[in-house]
């Protein structure tokens, strides 16, 4: 296909998005209740050599993560990436996601490509190696989250479909649940949702080597990450892997030694957002520690109680002393939480910036007085790219009715008779302007007449009025029904057009997955987005696929 054709568009104008986030982005907020937002790599100098003189574990993270990816079986690009960040005059640039179903939603896949660009142009105007990295959420226990795909058909609307094992997830996190047979109709499923397509063959076969029985959660998304991202040197950092866990345990002991001193500081900033109009994203509380105890497949959520730690809601309390303990023993039991887990990866790798979606830059902007307490420097946060990506198919209907993507945010009903309008007879819609404006004309002569024969009679002439604009009203609709009957294909085209772009209300990049574009476009798809995207996402993009 030829290069996608990218159209900016303000976030303005989009719906359903964090205030925080848009107004950062325009720049409306104070900047000393904001982490970094840098537009150009010259910004990110300072920080740049705060972070090259940081002493970090290179050489051991390094080791663990060529384990890590030669077990997603990553290519050489990735590879040479983890090699680089060996060396230490290099940095990375870092973004991370659940680990859902066949990749997650579209935006899992533009955070990642957002990093792949950001630390290739970024890392060559800085001239620095920079290497790109995706941290899987592997420990996140919310299987509702990750559990699922919604896969867009060419006919009927898109299907989800959803991985259910027999006897459900017990206690278990995607880091250590192993697929069951029960994924065998899931790729079943998917094979039949993407018949038909180009690629749909090369797709299902994919999905089909990386989601096998026995592979985890986070090893199946891992994999296809791999395939389809380390050729563009993409580095997979798994978090739950004991051998990274070890080299975490500083910053987790640093929390168990100081909780709940982050907690109280993120909450401070968080009531100084709100004071400035900001709802917080995450919830964050006066007595909480920001890591969970790991037990029995179980999260426990932990909370300051007296000298010791509690397990939050029950009255069961732990010395300190017992958890340093068990820290140094077994740090695999222990897992950070959504506030720990930024400072946690900034331990360990030379983070030059963080890519990130709405919904994380506002929490990561809760975070930004925790930084100091764990003795690192505030991450300059990216915004990744944001699309809607509209296929051939798409921009064929779109301008048949006359729409734009952004139409689509409008009512069903309304864009139906919007396009019937057009379907009228040449000259139609003008004839019905012109008789409008008659009637408007009409009765304002005579509500002259009234008023001067006399005043009281001008409601009646209103009334009349009314009357006669509701029975043209009447008759316009039935010319559209009319029009309706005889193209019967324009609401489902409309349908088609809403499941496509928007879903259900929601934006596309947020529900719909990837392999539904893949098997439409191509294998290249990826790697043509990351040749046609600028990098940050300062806006949002329309991303027309244009044909050959």
């Amino acid at each position: 296909m030829n290069p996608p054709r990218l159209e900016p568009v303000p976030y303005q104008v989009l719906r359903r998005l964090p205030p925080l986030f848009t107004d950062a982005i325009a720049g409306a907020i104070r900047a000393d209740l904001l982490p970094p937002l840098p537009r150009e790599p010259a910004a990110l100098r300072g920080h740049l050599e705060t972070v090259l003189r940081r002493p970090l574990p290179r050489a051991e993270v390094a080791a663990v993560l060529e384990a890590q990816n030669g077990a997603f079986e990553a290519d050489a690009p990735a590879l040479a990436g983890i090699a680089a960040l060996r060396q230490p005059g290099s940095v990375a640039v870092l973004t991370g996601q659940q680990v859902g179903l066949f990749g997650g939603p579209l935006y899992t896949w533009y955070k990642a490509l957002t990093a792949v660009i950001v630390a290739r142009r970024w890392g060559e105007a800085l001239g620095v190696p920079c290497v790109p990295c995706f941290w899987l959420a592997s420990e996140d226990d919310d299987f509702a989250e990750v559990d699922h795909a919604l896969l867009l058909r060419r006919r009927g609307g898109p299907l989800r479909v959803q991985y259910e094992p027999e006897g459900g997830f017990a206690d278990a996190l995607p880091a250590t649940h192993r697929l069951t047979a029960a994924i065998g109709p899931v790729l079943a499923a998917a094979a039949e949702a993407l018949s038909g397509e180009k690629a749909a063959a090369e797709v299902t076969a994919l999905l089909g080597a990386c989601y096998v029985p026995g592979a985890t959660l986070a090893g199946a998304f891992g994999r296809l990450l791999a395939r389809l991202l380390s050729p563009l040197g993409l580095v997979l950092v798994d978090p739950a892997d004991p051998a990274l866990k070890r080299l975490a345990a500083p910053a987790l002991a640093r929390e168990l030694e100081t909780a709940p001193a982050g907690s109280r500081a993120i909450l401070a900033h968080s009531q100084a957002l709100a004071a400035a109009g900001y709802a917080p994203q995450a919830r964050a509380l006066e007595d909480g520690v920001n890591l969970f105890l790991l037990e029995d497949g179980r999260r426990l959520p932990l909370t300051a109680r007296g000298d010791g730690l509690a397990v939050r809601g029950t009255e069961r309390v732990l010395p300190r002393r017992r958890l340093a303990a068990l820290l140094g023993e077994a740090p695999e039991r222990f897992s950070p939480n959504v506030f720990l887990r930024p400072l946690v990866q900034d331990s360990l790798l030379p983070t030059l910036a963080e890519v990130a979606g709405p919904a994380e830059t506002a929490y990561l902007t809760q975070l930004r007085p925790a930084y100091a307490l764990f003795d690192l420097p505030v991450t300059p946060l990216v915004p990744r790219a944001s699309l809607t990506l509209v296929p051939r198919w798409a921009g064929r209907l779109l301008a048949r009715h006359g729409l734009t993507p952004l139409d689509l945010q409008e009512e069903r009903g309304a864009l139906v008779t919007r396009a019937l309008r057009r379907r009228l007879p040449p000259g139609a819609e003008e004839r019905l302007a012109a008789l409008r404006d008659e009637i408007a004309g009409a009765f304002g002569r005579l509500r002259g007449v009234a008023e001067e024969v006399d005043p009281t009679l001008a409601p009646v002439v209103g009334s009349a009025e009314g009357y006669v604009r509701k029975q043209l009203e009447t008759v316009e609709r039935k010319l559209l029904q009319a029009v309706k009957r005889r193209h019967q294909e324009v609401e489902e085209q409309i349908a088609r057009l809403q499941d496509g772009l928007l879903p259900g209300g929601t934006p596309q990049e947020r529900a719909l997955a990837l392999p539904s574009f893949l098997a439409q476009e191509g294998m290249d798809l990826l790697a043509d987005l990351a040749a046609a995207l600028p990098g940050p996402g300062f806006s949002h993009h329309l991303c027309w696929l244009e044909e050959d």
